[in-house]
């Protein structure tokens, strides 16, 4: 029986979306019997569409079974049924405990009548041996231990009670890395095949090693086998890369690693088709700058600057390229060896994003010519403090200093404080030292962060195994989905979350900067390092997408744009695809209305504004082999600066691969169905390129008395339901 009471919340829920979030930044210890849930790609037997299965190994610990404010998975509405959710691990892992929170939201979703644990033998599923626990409680992690059994697949099965569905907030899988003592070679999976057309694809492949011999390196190399023509490979020694093939034709590539004692292989065959016959379009930027990878040295000298707003440090703790510095005044709350360790994981973190992304030290010198390091004062945090007459004082952006508001020092919040060093890096880029640049930083440090975390928990950039948002990052990526026709840098919103004109780029006072998505489609289309040399050649006079058109030109920043709404559309971030859809909102898509045949947005206030973009889902008429879309800008409402803006039609197909249309400035563009739309719906994406006519900070795309008007026209296809997600 339909629960319309749930089905009225769900219905409210796609409308809302979290401005503001208090959280605590979790990553797993990987280490011996530890929570390998993080390390798994769930999958399940079925999901509700405004529920978030990646919400399960997400990390978060809930208040109660009702705390669903970090997502959660839900199956609702089967009734009485049984379903299951598992994690598939890249490698064998000995697992003997699971703790599983259930959902409960007191509406259609109750907690289970009773729950079963299996595993993968390799041929089929099988029970865990003496299952003890197998609790279904509410409020509380149910544990349940077993035999331990060696499996790279877990399943969790859970039967509801007569009248409800179930639910799932955490599910934590405790295990270690299966090893015999004997090295065992790599294991090496180069992907599945693929036909793409040109120029190129990314690469799926994967690498995973039992770690011996002990403290020995495994590498990985990729390399042709056969085919007609030249192959370019973007990075040879990543598992997960980017490909180009110089003709069309059938090509063999092969994956090799190491564990420098023991080699293995496997090969994937790529079907290269010309440019356009899938009816797809692809997108090629060519060879664009990035910043320049500093050497890097473990064990820099250095001595204290003696500049601090305080006067001259009573204490200072030197590590890496960060000296901690207590003022006079100051008294140390944590022991000395605590901040070591603390400041040796932030010089982890700070080598690998100068090693990784470019990433450069700031121009602060001891004196010794090319020697660099930052002086380093806490607040707020437990370590050693230095009150000012009105309290702890607050230096950040004009000294270079960093605070942080998390309430003490552990691995739980290790992260909280890199992101806090971050904004001195980020600060550190400019004419003089401690002087912002143009964009708001948020969304770029947060971009650091994932990464980062990425990086920590041993995942490969471009992999096909999805990777989740650590707690805490995905919260700004809500509002791409809720309010999709601001601009991509910044925008201003009130206390209910709606946009409501701009934000200073400069001196954000309205507590929302935008989101961290735009940095990690650029970096996962043209590489990590060139966002760096973009913030590094920034003038305080350019906004962001300005200094990318002067570092490219203004085709292919248009481009950009374009490419990054359409894979918007589509969730299709790689690894983070998954992470992206949990976020996404069914606000994401523009109302319309029927007008002699031409579908018009209701809503003028919604309008795509400079590097903003509008959905417009499109059911697919039975039969159609293709959709087109009559493309007519500026015919509505339009004002002020000429619209330069862009069509495209988007899907993503049954067996989870993008098709794309050819972008058209104005009149028809057509896809052709060569692959049946997943849900029968494509996306027809609206973007405003208009790269002329910027305004300084406060007024870049706000200006009241301008708009951006458009209408469509479809052939094939009729507007879809704009209540439930299409991906």
């Amino acid at each position: 029986m339909l629960n319309s009471k749930r089905y009225i919340r769900k219905a409210l829920i796609c409308l809302l979306a979290v401005v503001y979030m208090s959280v605590s930044l979790n990553f797993p210890a990987f280490a011996a019997d530890t929570n390998i849930a993080p390390l798994g790609n769930p999958t399940t037997s079925y999901c509700s569409p405004w529920e978030t299965l990646s919400a399960i190994n997400d990390g978060y610990t809930p208040a109660s079974s009702a705390d669903h404010s970090n997502g959660a998975y839900g199956n609702w509405d089967n009734p009485g049924t049984t379903q299951w959710v598992q994690y598939d691990f890249a490698q064998n892992y000995a697992i003997s405990r699971s703790e599983v929170y259930w959902f409960d939201d007191n509406e259609g979703l109750d907690l289970p009548a009773s729950c079963n644990f299996q595993y993968w033998n390799g041929s089929s599923w099988v029970d865990f041996s003496n299952q003890s626990g197998k609790g279904v409680a509410g409020n509380t992690f149910n544990v349940t231990s077993f035999t331990s059994a060696t499996t790279n697949k877990i399943r969790l099965s859970m039967t509801a009670k007569a009248g409800f569905s179930t639910g799932i907030l955490e599910w934590r899988v405790w295990g270690s890395p299966a090893s015999s003592g004997t090295n065992a070679a790599p294991v090496v999976n180069a992907g599945p095949d693929a036909t793409v057309t040109l120029p190129g694809a990314i690469l799926a492949g994967t690498v995973t090693d039992d770690g011996l011999p002990a403290g020995a390196a495994v590498t990985a190399t990729w390399s042709k086998v056969s085919g007609p023509g030249t192959v370019t490979f973007a990075n040879p020694g990543s598992p997960g890369t980017a490909v180009t093939f110089s003709v069309e034709g059938t090509y063999v590539l092969q994956l090799t690693a190491s564990d420098t004692a023991l080699t293995a292989s496997d090969t994937v065959t790529i079907t290269v088709n010309p440019a356009g016959s899938s009816g797809s379009y692809v997108w090629n930027y060519g060879n664009v700058p990035g910043a320049a990878i500093e050497p890097w040295n473990d064990n820099p000298t250095l001595t204290p600057i003696n500049i601090n707003p305080y006067g001259t440090p009573s204490l200072t703790i030197p590590y890496g390229y960060i000296l901690l510095s207590q003022g006079p005044n100051g008294t140390s709350q944590v022991p000395q060896a605590t901040q070591i360790s603390i400041l040796k994981r932030i010089n982890e973190d700070l080598k690998w994003e100068g090693q990784s992304m470019g990433v450069h030290m700031p121009p602060w010198s001891t004196g010794k010519t090319g020697t660099k390091y930052m002086d380093y004062f806490f607040t707020n945090t437990g370590l050693p403090r230095d009150p000012g007459p009105t309290g702890d004082q607050a230096w950040e952006g004009s000294y270079p200093f960093v605070e942080s508001d998390a309430s003490g020092m552990n691995d739980q919040n290790r992260y909280n404080i890199t992101h806090e060093f971050n904004h001195v890096l980020l600060n550190s880029y400019g004419t003089v030292p401690g002087q912002s640049v143009s964009w708001i930083q948020e969304s770029l440090n947060d971009y650091m962060i994932l990464r980062l975390a990425e990086w920590r928990s041993g995942a490969t950039p471009g992999q096909s195994q999805q990777f989740p948002f650590p707690s805490g990052i995905g919260y700004l990526d809500r509002e791409v989905y809720k309010q999709p026709h601001v601009p991509i840098e910044s925008c201003g919103i009130n206390s209910s979350g709606e946009a409501t004109g701009p934000s200073d780029y400069m001196n954000d006072s309205t507590g929302y900067r935008y989101n961290d998505l735009f940095p990690l489609f650029v970096s996962q289309r043209v590489g990590m390092t060139f966002y760096f040399k973009v913030f590094e050649e920034a003038k305080t006079t350019e906004q962001n997408l300005q200094t990318m058109t002067r570092l490219l030109d203004k085709q292919r920043v248009q481009s950009m744009v374009t490419e990054y709404s359409a894979r918007l559309a589509l969730g299709d971030f790689m690894e983070f695809s998954t992470a992206v859809q949990g976020v996404a909102s069914t606000s994401m898509y523009a109302a319309t209305t029927n007008q002699s045949g031409w579908l018009v947005p209701s809503d003028s206030s919604k309008f795509p504004r400079y590097t903003g973009r509008n959905f417009i889902p499109v059911s697919v008429n039975q039969g159609a082999t293709s959709v087109s879309v009559n493309f007519a800008p500026d015919s509505l409402g339009s004002n002020g600066t000429t619209a330069d803006m862009r069509v495209q039609i988007a899907y993503r197909a049954t067996d989870g691969t993008t098709v794309f249309s050819t972008p058209v400035s104005s009149g028809q563009t057509t896809i052709q169905l060569t692959k049946p739309p997943k849900n029968g719906v494509v996306i027809a994406v609206i973007s405003n390129v208009t790269m002329s006519g910027y305004k300084k900070a406060k007024s870049y795309g706000w200006d009241p008395t301008e708009r951006f008007g458009y209408k469509i026209q479809l052939t094939g296809g009729t507007a879809a339901p704009i209540n439930k997600l299409y991906f």
